[in-house]
């Protein structure tokens, strides 16, 4: 609501929700609750472990890493906050070898020389 308090009257985007005007003032001079606070200092927390990490850590491992820094919390927990931080772990790439050069087969013999113009299909 407060995004579109430029568009709109309180008023008005009150009765379209279903809300008292008194009700959402008081929600907005509320201050923020412990476990809300809480939960800001965990994902910022969070964040910096799976930045240094290379952002391949994901629940288990950052939660694993919390408590060897002395914070407990759970497994679901820190998988919900990662989510809602968009935070979500990557596995290196394998390396693919497509070519092997260090071998003892024989190599087959270059006939074209990198001449590719022929006078007739089938002549090369």
């Amino acid at each position: 609501m407060q995004k579109h308090q430029q568009e709109f009257s309180i008023e008005a985007m009150c009765r379209v929700f279903g809300l008292s005007r008194s009700g959402y003032h008081a929600f907005v001079k509320r201050p923020q609750s412990i476990r809300a606070a809480e939960e800001v200092a965990l994902g910022t927390e969070i964040e910096t472990i799976f930045t240094e990490k290379k952002k391949r850590y994901g629940a288990v491992r950052i939660t694993r890493e919390l408590g060897k820094k002395g914070r407990r919390i759970s497994k679901k927990r820190t998988a919900r906050i990662m989510r809602q931080r968009g935070l979500r772990a990557s596995r290196p790439r394998k390396r693919v070898q497509t070519t092997n050069s260090k071998h003892s087969e024989p190599i087959a013999e270059n006939l074209l020389q990198r001449d590719f113009t022929a006078s007739a299909p089938d002549q090369k």
